[in-house]
């Protein structure tokens, strides 16, 4: 080949390769260009974002941030009293399905009977009285435990959590913490099992009847299968679903620097 043919050849080459270099250059400093503007852009919406969140007022801002965290129609405050609710209504069950009504089941139910021999007359116990010492009972045994279970499971989970809901609403030593503790822990998880035994003891006594309703037990365990279950299914709920503003508020209460950091949260 001719040198100086070759030498054109080359020297063509390297002018295209020249070009192209400085063409890429170009294109990473427009690249470079975009993303400044870009990054420009994003921190004057990040500014214009911080200057409304700061003029909000600080009930606003609070509910912003309630909003994400507690997302459910109890309102942002009122987990407290929601828990504190079924612990009354807890105490109510108690005392009425644990203490004082039992249902008979025809006018030839005796369960409830006793003879007074001083006066002669025959004389009607209550539940509380009775099943203390008719759980060995041959036909009603399980009727008694379904009264032992209700007295022990409702003074196990609802009379703590009522007497620590007043300890917290009067914001007695110690009230807050106790409360927030039983709602997360004991009432939280207990009320799944220990408000289960009444059920499952009523369901037995009604296999043990063999499906009989002339004996006796078998209305007043059907009573008892669905107050306990509608009681138990209440505040089971009523627990998952109050108890992230319950906490909420309790930490407000013990540390009151808690809603500071709530309110610097919400403006971003």
């Amino acid at each position: 080949m001719n040198p100086k043919l070759l030498a054109l050849l080359l020297l063509g080459l390297y002018v295209k390769a020249q070009d192209d270099t400085e063409n890429i250059g170009n294109d990473v400093f427009v690249a470079d260009d975009e993303v400044t503007e870009g990054e420009d852009v994003f921190a004057a919406a990040e500014e214009e974002v911080n200057k409304e969140a700061a003029s909000l007022p600080t009930g606003t801002k609070e509910k912003a941030a309630v909003s994400v965290q507690i997302p459910f129609f109890f309102g942002e405050d009122a987990g407290p009293t929601w828990i504190g609710v079924t612990s009354v209504i807890g105490i109510i069950w108690w005392f009425v399905w644990g203490w004082f009504v039992y249902l008979p089941q025809n006018t030839a139910d005796s369960t409830m009977q006793f003879y007074n021999y001083s006066s002669g007359v025959i004389g009607y116990a209550v539940p509380i009285s009775w099943f203390w010492s008719n759980t060995q009972n041959p036909t009603m045994g399980w009727t008694s435990a379904v009264y032992l279970s209700t007295f022990l499971g409702y003074l196990l989970i609802a009379v703590p959590e009522f007497i620590f809901w007043i300890m917290f609403l009067v914001n007695a030593e110690g009230g807050p913490w106790l409360f927030k503790m039983w709602a997360t822990w004991p009432g939280y998880y207990g009320c799944w099992f220990f408000y289960l035994f009444p059920i499952i003891f009523a369901i037995v006594q009604m296999a043990q009847n063999n499906g009989d309703i002339n004996l006796p037990g078998w209305s007043n365990s059907i009573i008892q299968i669905v107050m306990h279950l509608l009681y138990m299914s209440f505040t089971g709920v009523v627990h998952i679903m109050a108890l992230p503003s319950l906490i909420k508020k309790v930490d407000e209460v013990m540390d009151p620097s808690y809603q500071t950091r709530q309110e610097k949260y919400a403006a971003y």
